[in-house]
């Protein structure tokens, strides 16, 4: 099971914010342990519209899963930078 919210604003011109909660509950069966897991978190981002053609972005996300599997769960902190060039 899973449900992702995400809201985009336009900021100001040529600008948009982002933000994404999500949740999820699954089992993961492929291996040599079944896990039961829940994983949690969000995300912010923010973009830029260079060009017509050009836009650049910064992206932090926060994620927690929590696992029925001793040394299975984490906390995850992760930024990323991209650029797009749309034709």
């Amino acid at each position: 099971n899973y449900i992702r919210h995400t809201v985009t604003w336009n900021i100001i011109r040529d600008t948009l914010l982002s933000t994404e909660l999500f949740y999820e509950d699954a089992n993961d069966s492929g291996g040599f342990i079944n896990e039961h897991l829940h994983r949690y978190g969000g995300a912010l981002t923010v973009g830029y519209q260079l060009t017509p053609h050009v836009t650049v972005g910064l992206r932090y996300q926060y994620t927690q899963k929590d696992s029925n599997v001793p040394e299975r769960d984490y906390t995850q902190n992760r930024v990323s930078l991209d650029a797009t060039y749309s034709f």
